[in-house]
Formats: structure tokens, C-alpha cells, sequence
């Protein structure tokens, strides 16, 4: 009876050992597949468009030639075969961030065309292959050139600025792109010979600048008198000033016509360090301390791109 008990508790335990080593087994197979295939999506994830079947989200970023996220801009997708026009996906608007986000298929080439910038830059359209950029990375960045050409009707605040060439009195050239590399501001100011309250706002202006030149730039600009008239102003006026005065016609790209103070004179234009008019103002500052809280704002380290529509707004 012994023997027979015996024998029945060592087939008991035998049993419950492989049954143990079945469960043992099972458990380990199971954690090798959960984090097998947590390492198999790490993997996907990294190939960056290596493998095919999958999608895959790419963001074009476009940017201004001054570094100004630019929204607006239809993006459109195109396959990289060799085919002139074939786009593969409907286009998408660059948002506020200057970005555009597609989910496409990996493992295919691909290669994007803008359209709809503003007409003061220049790009890439997408109309054949020769005219695209290539997508070579989920993350593309792609930055617009100027249109020197360009000579917009007119500017509200926000837009961007056509690049611009300017002569002074005394010969000297300037180019806004060029000025914007080392300065943090370009100010146009707009007179003429016979406006007294442009007179009366220029001491002020004249002594703020002298404290802000090393981070701005500011140009008088007259589009209505003659040159010799420009010339002899300040020994009429009895004025001394610094910033250069410049003779400009009234067709010219930054002729007075084009913004928002047409017909007002004295005018003052602010263009930020992006290239955007981001300040426009038609009434005499006769006060040297406005005029610092003005160029402060647009000069400052933590300038962050803002829009000025009131002077008021900075006091």
C-alpha cells in the first residue's frame, strides 16, 4: 500500500514539474515576441524610409532668406521617377510655423514643389523634375530666394519686404539683405523740403539714431523734391543729420506709394530683422524718448518678430 502511494505522489510531482517547465516556456516565449516586436518597431522607426509598406510622416519647413517661418505656401508632393508632373498627394498650406505635414508611403523617393509665396521671394515651383526640391529626410528644410525684380503695388504690416537697392546723396549703395545681416532694423523715413512737421521731428530722430546706429539702420527718403533741392536742406534748415539721405522716384520699390502712410508726410516704415514691415506710422515724433522706446523694441536681443501697430502700444 506504501509502495503503490509512493509511487502515485512521484508521478504527482513529476507531472507538476513539466507542467512548471511548459509554463516557464510559455511565459519566456511570450516576453521574447513582446519585446522582440518593440524592438522590430524601434528598428522601423529608425530605417527612416528604407523599407517599404509602411507610412511614414514628412514635415517641409519653408522658410524666408532672413530665417521667418512663411505660411501660405502650397506644398505639393511629387514621386521621383522621372516623371515631369506626377504628384502623388493632394498639396498642403504651410501653417503659421512655416510647415507642412504628409504621410506617405516609405521606401519610394520623393521631391516637393512650392507654389504661392510671396511674390518678393523666388523657389523652386515642381513644373518638371529639374524644378523640385528632394525630400532626402522626414525633416526638410527649405529656404526661399529673393526676387530682386519684385516691386509689390503695395504693403500692409506683416508682409515681407521686396529686396531693395538704394543710393544716397553722397553715392553710396545700400541692399536691404545685405544691411539686414549685421543690422537688426532697416527705418525709412519719408519727407520732403517744404513739410514743416518733418523738419520739426528730425532733431529727435537724428539724436535717437546716433544711439541705436550700431543695430539699425535709417534712411530719409524724398520722392518728391530734386536732387539739388535734397542737397542743400540741411544748410536751409539749419539741421545736421546722420542718417543718409536718399533721392528716390516715385515708381522705385520703396517709394512712398506702396505702404499703408501713401500721401502722409512725415512717414516712418520699420522693417524688422526678418525683412517684414512690422511698423508703419504718418504723424511727427518730436520726442527723443519715444524714438528710443521704438528702436529699443526692434533692436533688442529678445525681439521675438512682433508687429507695432500703435506706438502707443510700446509706452
Amino acid at each position: 500500500m506504501t509502495t503503490k502511494n509512493t509511487n502515485k505522489s512521484n508521478k504527482l510531482v513529476i507531472l507538476l514539474i513539466a507542467l512548471s517547465i511548459v509554463i516557464v516556456a510559455a511565459i519566456g516565449v511570450g516576453i521574447y515576441l513582446f519585446t522582440g516586436n518593440d524592438d522590430n518597431d524601434n528598428n522601423d522607426n529608425n530605417t527612416d524610409n528604407t523599407e517599404t509598406g509602411g507610412v511614414v510622416e514628412y514635415t517641409v519647413t519653408v522658410f524666408s532668406p532672413l530665417g521667418a517661418p512663411v505660411s501660405g505656401v502650397t506644398v505639393s508632393v511629387h514621386y521621383d521617377n522621372g516623371s515631369d508632373y506626377n504628384v502623388c498627394t493632394q498639396p498642403i498650406t504651410t501653417n503659421a510655423s512655416g510647415k507642412a505635414v504628409f504621410s506617405l508611403e516609405s521606401g519610394k523617393q520623393y521631391s516637393v514643389g512650392l507654389m504661392g509665396y510671396p511674390s518678393v521671394f523666388s523657389a523652386k515651383s515642381g513644373n518638371n523634375r529639374a524644378e523640385r526640391y528632394a525630400l532626402d529626410s522626414t525633416s526638410t528644410v527649405i529656404t526661399l530666394g529673393t526676387n530682386d525684380s519684385a516691386n509689390p503695388s503695395s504693403y500692409s504690416i506683416g508682409d515681407f519686404m521686396a529686396n531693395f537697392t538704394i543710393t544716397d546723396i553722397d553715392g553710396n549703395s545700400y541692399e536691404l539683405y545685405e544691411l539686414l545681416e549685421t543690422k537688426k532694423a532697416v527705418v525709412l523715413n519719408y519727407w520732403f523740403y517744404n513739410c514743416d512737421p518733418c523738419r520739426s521731428e528730425f532733431p529727435a530722430m537724428n539724436a535717437s539714431y546716433n544711439t541705436h546706429k550700431d543695430s539699425m539702420a535709417l534712411f530719409a527718403l524724398n520722392d518728391l523734391d530734386s536732387l539739388s533741392t535734397i542737397q542743400r536742406y540741411e544748410s536751409d534748415k539749419g539741421l545736421s543729420l546722420d542718417m543718409p539721405l536718399v533721392k528716390i522716384s516715385g515708381t522705385s520699390q520703396v517709394s512712398s506709394n506702396h505702404f499703408e502712410t501713401k500721401g502722409f508726410y512725415p512717414a516712418t516704415i520699420v522693417i524688422n530683422c526678418y525683412g517684414q514691415i512690422a511698423y508703419a506710422h504718418s504723424e511727427a515724433i518730436t520726442s527723443v524718448a519715444v524714438w528710443n522706446t521704438l528702436f529699443d523694441y526692434f533692436t533688442s536681443d529678445s525681439y521675438n518678430g512682433g508687429f507695432v501697430s500703435d506706438i502707443k502700444d510700446l509706452l
